[in-house]
């Protein structure tokens, strides 16, 4: 069977969701509810959608990070010269360079999209995707600077000397907690330009505490506050 798990944000406005596929249809007027979680079990099986071929070459590539190998996917464009190049940088989590989640996988669209427009692009496994416990790297009391900033400096010192990348011409795209690695680095690094997606606009940790009490009412776990919250991580 299927079940389906639909969340509807609040809104004063009326909010309507449909999957045709399995035959959902919620509605919710106003806002008095915080959400709502209609659970369908049907027999409708849903195809999975076609893999699209990729509009470029793709190159596994590696660098060096500290005392660090990280391995990622160069992909550039069908066509004769140097491209520009855009680099991701990942959101929360020990995220593979897809940004894989179930059976999606958006970066690497995202990817595949910038190359048929003409444009190259690098993603790489976030080393804690690579390494349970990265040497010389804190795990316990891991920081920003740990788990993204020094990685994304040296993909950016290497992506210049790649014969295939126009140096000069470097952009990045960052999501959710990306963006703020991105605005650690990206004016020292001369970036061209800079897309955030889903950026927070909290500080990383109440962002962060935002995130597991959201969750846990989700869950349907008590409802506790930001502070108390705060004392758990």
């Amino acid at each position: 069977g299927v079940e389906a798990r639909l969340i509807m944000e609040p809104a004063r406005t009326r909010q309507v969701r449909t999957i045709p596929a399995i035959g959902i249809r919620a509605v919710r007027r106003g806002a008095e509810a915080r959400y709502v979680q209609p659970i369908v079990r049907g027999t409708a099986k849903v195809a999975p959608e076609p893999e699209p071929p990729a509009a470029g070459v793709e190159h596994e590539r590696s660098f060096r990070s500290g005392d660090l190998w990280i391995y990622g996917t160069l992909t550039t464009p069908k066509r004769e010269g140097r491209a520009p190049l855009v680099i991701f940088v990942h959101g929360s989590g020990p995220l593979d360079r897809d940004e894989t989640v179930g059976g999606v996988k958006v970066v690497r669209d995202l990817a595949r999209a910038l190359a048929a427009n003409g444009i190259a692009s690098f993603r790489f496994d976030k080393v804690t995707h690579t390494y349970r416990n990265p040497p010389g790297r804190l795990i316990v009391n891991m920081t920003l600077e740990d788990e993204a900033i020094i990685d994304v400096r040296a993909a950016i010192e290497w992506a210049r000397k790649q014969p295939e990348v126009d140096g000069g011409r470097l952009a990045i795209i960052a999501h959710g907690p990306g963006a703020t690695v991105t605005a650690a680095v990206a004016n020292e690094a001369r970036i061209g330009a800079v897309v955030l997606l889903a950026a927070p606009a909290l500080p990383p940790d109440r962002a962060l505490v935002r995130q597991y009490a959201f969750r846990a009412e989700r869950d349907g776990r008590a409802k506790v506050s930001l502070e108390q919250e705060m004392t758990n991580i």
